[in-house]
């Protein structure tokens, strides 16, 4: 999302001081009987060949990123297709290979892994989830600014989300407890993006327990509790402030380790349109990674398509956003991109 918005925001709010991070600390203790949810242990991170093609020629492709997408059309459809029906490929422990009833297409050349060991089965065995690859604007690769691979196709919105493959069922029944939801930057109603995330996960068999969120732009209290369903208003918590960097329980780095107990299944979406702060809010969710079901975060970069969006004068560029997305992956986050 995107909007000119006169923010002041004092210093502290933008350092770190050495009393949030004594406090992190704390509550990081206080957890650490609790660090992981379920009996996945994360091994590694295994990226698609297409992903790690986009990473390794970033610097070249930087200004030709939508023709590139239409020359590699055939992998974009395949990745839309997936999700669009869930037909991504899996693994089967009998043959201990992965399958994909799209047999005519290599599957492992499009779609990214994470690779995870079931401590707790009697033989220790594999699971491999699948996560959409990180490649071109890390968006819908046929959306607005890129053009659609079918002419006769209706133009695909810049913010359109269903490119997202969200985590299957196979792999929530790994998380017994609670389901929570964490919106920084909710937008000025219930239906701006805390609606997409509980019908998609509802459609999983997901339901949250408690949601919070947190919107920085002045909000009329009555007209925001009208937009949200009965049935979860006695279950979110609306903060119309500022979602900080501190560690306090009315921030969402504390809120997130204050509620977490082993098991929870904890979702976090990050779009504030505050590039310096967005920036050290997510090196504080790296550092409590191992308590994070997915993550969803819009990083603004610096590409030639995307600046009638994002502006100039950006600090991070596509390579440095592939680069983050693999190292925060490769930590063993589920991150996504959310446009």
């Amino acid at each position: 999302m995107w909007w000119d918005t006169r923010v002041i925001l004092c210093a502290c709010l933008l350092v770190n001081s050495v009393a949030a991070v004594n406090h992190l600390a704390r509550l990081r203790r206080t957890n650490q009987l609790r660090t992981r949810s379920n009996c996945l242990e994360f091994l590694e991170y295994l990226p698609s060949s297409w992903e790690e093609g986009w990473l390794q020629k970033a610097d070249s492709l930087t200004r030709s990123i939508c023709d590139t997408m239409q020359q590699e059309r055939r992998q974009a459809k395949e990745w839309l297709d997936g999700v669009a029906s869930h037909d991504v490929p899996k693994y089967s422990a009998q043959t201990k290979r992965f399958w994909t009833p799209l047999s005519k297409v290599d599957s492992m050349s499009v779609w990214s892994f994470y690779k995870y060991r079931d401590v707790c089965s009697d033989d220790k065995q594999y699971v491999y989830v699948p996560i959409e690859p990180a490649v071109g604007l890390l968006r819908n690769p046929f959306a607005t600014p890129c053009t659609s691979f079918d002419p006769k196709q209706n133009v695909i919105d810049v913010q359109d989300r269903e490119y997202l493959l969200l985590a299957s069922p196979t792999w929530t029944q790994y998380f017994p407890g609670r389901k929570l939801l964490f919106d920084l930057g909710t937008g000025t109603s219930f239906d701006s993006s805390l609606l997409w995330f509980v019908e998609k996960y509802q459609h999983l068999g997901v339901q949250f327990d408690e949601i919070w969120s947190w919107e920085a732009r002045d909000t009329n209290p009555h007209a925001y509790w009208q937009t949200v369903p009965d049935k979860w208003v006695s279950k979110l918590h609306f903060y119309n402030t500022f979602a900080t960097e501190h560690t306090n329980l009315s921030a969402p780095l504390g809120m997130i380790l204050d509620q977490y107990k082993a098991g929870d299944f904890v979702v976090v979406k990050l779009d504030i349109d505050n590039e310096e702060l967005e920036s050290i809010i997510v090196r504080g969710l790296l550092d409590i990674a191992h308590v994070l079901g997915e993550l969803f975060f819009e990083k603004h970069f610096d590409a030639p398509e995307m600046r009638p969006y994002f502006g100039d004068g950006l600090s991070t560029d596509l390579t440095g956003t592939l680069q983050m997305f693999r190292q925060y992956r490769s930590a063993g986050v589920r991150l996504h991109y959310w446009p």
